[in-house]
């Protein structure tokens, strides 16, 4: 028996010394609480019980079937005296398995009475996803022990019941920044966000099922004067009042026990965990340690798997604010959990029915598209922003402050188009980079324009770098978005990705230029793929000699493959992508002083918009191997364009070349026409493919 005083408490509940003597004490619209056999802890309880008023206007409720208290094992007394208290019904089984046999009503309310080493994660978890499933709404009725469970129902009645007003501001505290903010706009002081008093605390931060580094402070899940092991033994360098082992002596602790407010959520991984065993095994956690102060409710994430945001946090204080009961609350941000395949991530606390007075207004619901949850939901605004909001079987919570009409559509396989264009994207610069080492390799030292290819294979690195940067950071994006199906895809970067694109191929058309630079890029095309199949092509157009086409494979992986095809007496004919042959015709001689109009045919490619390419064509001389004249323009893929080359008036008469090159997302493809100038050729229009 406890011999110390015991110290007053506020109207309406009462101390007693034997767990029988709660129902009857009840029924006579008294709460009991049980007094602890620490003093200090005695006077805790008072002081915290005082804050929320005089419950002489208490009155048992009424018992409704739809609302229900399950005990579990030893916690048959609580059960009963916590289903007189809150007019429910009550039920009792052996062990936390057995709840699961339960016939519970569609849409009951479910209070769970268990002791803390009942309410293991894996215990808990097939019953919560099954209710859930269910539309019930539950929460747990818990306390470090028989007396900390009477403590817990007795703030559930007094913040129901209390005389004392209901503080109207909420604060959030955010573990990333060190900051506090007060209903989504103040931002006081953070040791004056720790000390005030507050209707909902919000704590989302990284941190461990008993600590929580908030800026220069450490939150600690200290419950009596010092940390002790699972065998009662006190834990050496553990943490006491005043030290705590968490904040390695740098961070000032700040017991959670003592902060002053009516809810508290905890954003934070394993912020629920109520039997030691699962963590560390010590008596220092931070669920167990609220209990036994202020909240009377605590919402908090009950896995470490999941992977919350600031929408989940800031979503949770609005929502208690505008009016909704605990339970839903806690349904949703179950659901929200579940759609990312985390069930049962989150646990209440207290009475799924408690709530608090209206003092927000109320976040905007939006149902889902035809009545069904879309695979990848996808929200805008009136305005065309896309709104972070929690995800529920019914629809979408989204924050009032968001314009009007909101869209909901399923962007399930727009994003995996996004995600599959843009990993092409980064193939095609990778191979591309593979040419640009080809061509670097073939440079040599007393090369004359060295400085100029030099230049030119700089600006095509730092191309295929940026395009291969925002292709990966746009992926990033997509995969983000599918993973927290938070607001709406962002749009892929496929504009700056196509100039880079084509800045790409415009310094390797510059580099083509310089003298033997078409016989360079040539050599590079083929200097990472081998001849797997060489075969007979069609006749050559000027001598009619079989040509030879080549299938080109590469033994390094993300390269395609190629063909070539060559004339055993006009030399290189057509270099491209296997499965994209660019077909040219020109003209049969080359007037001095004219133009050659050279007519090229684009394949056409599967995508819808096709990105933009350059198309050039040089007149190079036979002699020299140098670029006499040019002509490019931008192109698409399936377009023909003409392309008019002027023919200098001082032309040798020779066979000269017509090179045209072909880029189009780092992919290049490479033809060359044999042309005469002397009139002994017949007129007759040619074809390379």
């Amino acid at each position: 028996m406890n011999t110390h005083a015991a110290p007053d408490l506020p109207a309406g509940i009462a101390w007693i010394t034997a767990v029988t003597e709660a129902a009857g004490l009840v029924g006579t619209g008294v709460v009991p609480l049980v007094l602890p056999a620490d003093q200090e802890r005695a006077r805790r309880w008072a002081r915290v019980l005082h804050s929320y008023g005089d419950l002489s206007a208490f009155t048992p409720g009424r018992c409704d079937p739809q609302r229900i208290v399950v005990s579990v094992g030893d916690t048959a007394e609580i059960g009963q005296t916590a289903a007189a208290a809150l007019g429910r019904t009550h039920r009792h089984v052996p062990d936390v398995p057995s709840v699961s046999t339960l016939v519970v009503p569609a849409d009951a309310s479910l209070l769970l009475v268990a002791a803390p080493a009942d309410c293991t994660f894996a215990a808990l978890h097939p019953i919560l996803q099954s209710w859930h499933g269910e539309g019930v709404k539950a929460g747990v009725l818990t306390g470090r022990d028989e007396a900390g469970m009477f403590f817990s129902l007795a703030k559930i009645v007094a913040d129901q019941h209390g005389s004392a007003p209901t503080p109207e501001a909420d604060v959030r505290f955010d573990g990333t920044t060190g900051t506090a903010l007060v209903n989504g706009t103040d931002r006081p002081a953070l040791a004056e966000a720790l000390t005030s008093t507050w209707r909902c605390i919000v704590v989302d931060a990284h941190g461990t099922g008993s600590h929580v580094p908030l800026g220069s402070y450490i939150l600690c899940g200290l419950s009596g004067d010092r940390e002790h092991v699972l065998d009662h033994n006190p834990m050496l360098d553990g943490c006491t009042n005043g030290h705590c082992r968490g904040g390695r002596g740098v961070l000032e602790p700040v017991l959670v026990r003592d902060l002053k407010c009516r809810t508290l959520a905890l954003f934070v991984c394993n912020g629920i965990t109520l039997n030691p065993e699962e963590q560390f095994p010590s008596d220092v956690t931070l669920a167990l340690a609220a209990l036994e102060g202020f909240p009377a409710t605590i919402i908090g994430l009950l896995r470490q798997d999941t992977d919350t945001s600031a929408t989940e946090s800031s979503t949770v204080a609005h929502l208690l604010a505008s009016g909704v009961p605990n339970g839903t609350v806690a349904a949703w941000l179950t659901q929200d959990a579940s759609s990312r395949g985390r069930p049962s991530a989150y646990l209440l606390l207290g009475d799924p029915e408690q709530t608090q007075p209206a003092t927000r207004p109320p976040m905007i619901p939006v149902c889902w598209p035809h009545g069904q949850w879309p695979v990848l939901p996808a929200i805008v605004d009136g305005a065309g922003r896309p709104v972070s909001a929690v995800l529920t079987r019914d629809g979408a919570i989204a924050p009032p402050e968001a314009a009007d009409p909101l869209r909901i559509w399923d962007a399930a396989s727009e994003v995996t188009t996004t995600v599959s264009e843009l990993a092409q994207w980064v193939t095609d610069c990778d191979e591309a980079s593979h040419l640009e080492d080809a061509l670097r390799a073939l440079m040599t030292d007393t090369s004359k324009r060295r400085t100029v290819l030099s230049a030119c294979l700089d600006r095509m690195q730092q191309h295929r770098l940026d395009a291969r940067r925002l292709a990966l950071h746009g992926i990033r994006q997509a995969q983000t978005y599918r993973r927290t199906q938070r607001g709406a895809p962002t749009e892929p970067p496929h504009v700056a990705l196509r100039e880079h694109a084509l800045g790409w191929v415009a310094a390797l058309h510059e580099s083509v230029l310089a003298r033997a630079g078409a016989f360079r890029l040539w050599e590079a095309l083929e200097a990472n793929h081998y001849a797997y199949q060489a075969v007979s092509d069609t006749a050559c157009w000027r001598c009619q000699a079989p040509r030879t086409r080549t299938e080109l494979a590469s033994p390094m992986s993300g390269l395609g493959d190629r063909v070539s095809i060559t004339c055993p007496r006009c030399g290189p004919s057509a270099h491209f992508p296997a499965l994209q042959s660019v077909e040219v015709h020109g003209p049969d001689m080359l007037h001095r002083g004219g133009v050659a109009d050279v007519t090229v045919a684009i394949p056409p490619i599967s995508h819808e918009t096709p990105d933009i390419g350059l198309l050039a064509v040089q007149l190079q001389d036979r002699a020299g191997l140098k670029a006499l004249t040019q002509q490019s323009c931008t192109a698409r893929p399936g377009e023909h364009h003409v392309l008019s080359v002027p023919v200098p008036p001082d032309l040798a008469p020779d066979l000269h070349r017509l090179w045209i090159l072909w880029g189009h997302r780092f992919h290049v493809s490479l033809l060359q026409l044999r042309v005469p100038t002397a009139p002994a050729f017949a007129s007759e229009t040619r074809e390379t493919t």
